[in-house]
């Protein structure tokens, strides 16, 4: 006999297994989130500081400084009224005078009574014309006139005192005193102001004649 395992019918095999497929991909990671600009607030830059303007030296532009001719012109004209003046003096003292036989002399009090009334006519002339009228004779007549450097101050005789003083005083001792005061103005390019204008704190302008 023969031995079934050996004869029979053999199973043939099954299909061959399909291979397996192949693992799914993990799952992509979510994108991340826009990310939102950030706005920074820049810090104020502060400006760099900026030097003010002289003080009054807008409103002095406005003014209209006077030019060195115009000043030139009143200064004559002014010194030679004020010499005029002086020679009012020793009239005078001429009534303190007496005859003798060498000529006219003049006494102590006509001294004093003769450079006292030179001095009392400049000051009259120079200080008070001017806190009463503005100007002088020839300032007037120039079309210019002294105002206080200080905007909207008023010219105060002290003020003018001071100014004529300074202006004056020191020719009697050093007569080159007046040719340094007057071309002083040509170096002073924002006020234009001679050394008794810097001395008084004033300055000379143009106005209507």
């Amino acid at each position: 006999m023969t031995n079934p395992d050996e004869h029979g019918e053999t199973g043939s095999a099954g299909p061959p297994a399909e291979p397996s497929a192949a693992p799914d991909p993990p799952p992509a990671a979510p994108a991340p989130a826009p990310v939102e600009p950030t706005t920074v607030d820049a810090a104020p830059v502060a400006s760099a500081p900026v030097d003010p303007a002289p003080a009054g030296a807008a409103v002095v532009e406005e003014r209209r400084l006077a030019s060195f001719g115009s000043r030139l012109a009143a200064f004559i004209l002014d010194a030679t009224i004020g010499v005029l003046l002086l020679g009012l003096g020793p009239l005078a003292g001429a009534v303190g005078s007496s005859n003798t036989g060498e000529g006219p002399t003049i006494s102590p009090g006509g001294l004093a009574v003769s450079l006292g009334t030179a001095g009392l006519l400049q000051y009259l002339y120079f200080v008070e014309l001017v806190v009463r009228q503005g100007r002088t004779l020839g300032k007037r007549t120039c079309g210019v006139a002294i105002v206080p450097v200080e905007p909207g101050a008023r010219l105060r005789r002290s003020t003018l005192l001071i100014r004529w003083a300074t202006q004056w005083l020191p020719a009697l001792c050093v007569p080159a005193w007046v040719l340094l005061d007057g071309l002083w103005q040509l170096g002073d390019h924002t006020y234009r102001q001679c050394l008794h204008d810097r001395a008084a704190r004033t300055i000379v302008v143009r106005v209507s004649a």
